[in-house]
């Protein structure tokens, strides 16, 4: 009988501590570890800058351009429309298309002070999914955005070695934008 006692005196102390707790704002759910990793892992998916969490290879592509374009200051609106022309003419996309391209691609530099210490990061996610073809075209259009209002800058050379030292390739028969 005094075991009983013992058992349900410990069982309300554990309730009433727990009501306590509840009162005071600490957040019993938080106790549950699958509540637990869904929350860290919505933390690391979404906690982080947009820019680190590029998948696509033409994302990518635009995200280089705009910022290499950027290097030298603000973009003036021929450097705007010579990127435009290009997203159209490099990923075969529409005007519509094209547009959205560079405004998300400006979304995501928004901030960006330091690409070129940051280009593991930014390149990271989507790496693996680059073909040969596409890094060739990448640089390509880095290039001609870079020399598109005269000489290629420092800054803009020291960009684009930052971003050409993440990949090493084999030859691939990758078609390239698909």
């Amino acid at each position: 009988m005094h075991i009983i006692i013992g058992f349900l005196t410990t069982l309300a102390g554990l309730i009433w501590a727990l009501h306590a707790l509840q009162n005071s704002g600490f957040d019993l759910n938080s106790l549950n570890p699958f509540y637990y990793a869904r929350r860290r892992k919505w933390q690391s998916t979404y906690g982080e800058r947009p820019i680190l969490n590029i998948d696509e290879p033409m994302t990518l592509g635009a995200v280089m351009a705009v910022g290499i374009a950027g290097r030298d200051g603000a973009i003036t609106r021929e450097t705007k429309n010579t990127i435009l022309d290009m997203f159209q003419t490099e990923f075969g996309l529409q005007e519509s298309g094209a547009n959205e391209l560079y405004i998300s691609a400006s979304h995501l530099l928004k901030g960006e002070d330091n690409l070129v210490g940051q280009m593991t990061n930014i390149v990271k996610r989507s790496k693996s999914s680059v073909s040969e073809e596409q890094y060739l075209s990448i640089m390509s259009l880095m290039k001609k955005v870079g020399s598109a209002e005269g000489i290629f800058s420092e800054d803009q050379s020291v960009l684009m070695d930052a971003f050409a030292s993440q990949y090493t390739f084999k030859r691939s028969l990758n078609s390239k934008w698909s």
